[in-house]
């Protein structure tokens, strides 16, 4: 609550400052003087508190809590198993059901996590949104759509894999069995997609759904609190879909 209000003081300053700017008019010598020496005290406290807040924020943001193995970026589709796996464990931990599938969307995996000490800050710029889960139930002609949606546009994804062979899809499993058009599957996403985010339009109204208030970050954070080190698969558990070139 403190930090809150030194940034609106901060943010009120500085945009009253911006916005008046336009609007100064030159004074007298003797009270322009004046101006100029208190504005220059109210610089210094400011200066103080924001460094303070930084030097707090810095001290939290630098916390290690786990250690990669390996690097993680999500153009080899580890970052992507990273995320999926993170927030799986976590409908797990705090619903005690396991989804079917879980999408993501490579767009929102904003930075890589690289070989050493990962900590509270490279979380947050992994996933700077305040996204949360939400589980879905969608018909097999849903996931029809989500199919043929990944057979062109690659997206971090587990519980789903499929093969494309020279443009066409070849095989689509769910948990290791044949995908059956008839049956329904649970979809664990975030709420971004849920609304059509991505033009993942086919999130959209689907057979049920909940909102399990937790944010994608935090899953991420958790994961990696719980375990002391990170290592993930480049490509089993999350759909790789690969052109296969003929002879």
């Amino acid at each position: 609550m403190m930090n809150t209000r030194y940034t609106y003081k901060l943010l009120t300053l500085v945009f009253l400052s911006i916005a008046c700017s336009p609007v100064l008019h030159k004074v007298r010598s003797d009270s322009k003087t004046m101006a100029i020496q208190q504005q220059m005290q109210a610089d210094n406290e400011l200066m103080e508190v924001v460094t303070t807040y930084k030097q707090e924020l810095d001290k939290e943001m630098n916390e290690v809590i786990s250690f990669a193995t390996m690097d993680l970026t999500k153009d080899d589709g580890a970052l992507g198993n990273l995320v999926c796996i993170a927030c799986e464990e976590a409908l797990q931990k705090y619903k005690n059901v396991k989804a079917d599938i879980c999408l993501m969307n490579t767009g929102g995996l904003r930075a890589p996590i690289y070989q050493g000490a990962v900590t509270k800050g490279d979380v947050f710029e992994l996933m700077p949104f305040d996204n949360s889960l939400v589980l879905i139930t969608l018909s097999g002609d849903r996931i029809q759509e989500l199919v043929d949606f990944l057979a062109i546009k690659e997206q971090p994804i587990s519980g789903l894999e499929m093969t494309v062979r020279n443009n066409e899809i070849e095989t689509v499993t769910i948990n290791s069995q044949p995908f059956d058009r008839n049956k329904s599957y649970t979809v664990l996403t975030s709420d971004y997609l849920f609304g059509g985010g991505d033009n993942m339009v086919f999130l959209k109204d689907p057979e049920e759904s909940e909102f399990l208030n937790i944010l994608v970050r935090d899953a991420i954070m958790e994961y990696c609190v719980q375990h002391d080190s990170i290592a993930v698969a480049k490509e089993n558990g999350v759909i790789f879909l690969k052109e296969v070139t003929t002879d």
